[in-house]
């Protein structure tokens, strides 16, 4: 997960944009990782698809 700015932004998954973890209001844990998100919706499109969006995910597809 892609984090900037002293680890306090961190980048939603599903949209691309950057989150302050301490002010998120839409954050969830899956795989043992925790996810912030800009809104419910980027939520909810996460968990309709967990494996699409998450780290695990992404590192494999990177290193094929």
């Amino acid at each position: 997960m892609e984090e900037r700015e002293y680890g306090k932004e961190i980048k939603d998954p599903v949209c691309g944009l950057y989150v302050n973890k301490s002010e998120a209001e839409n954050f969830s844990e899956y795989d043992g990782v925790t996810y912030y998100f800009c809104s419910l919706e980027c939520m909810n499109l996460f968990f309709d698809d967990p494996d699409h969006y998450s780290v695990c995910e992404a590192a494999k597809k990177s290193s094929e």
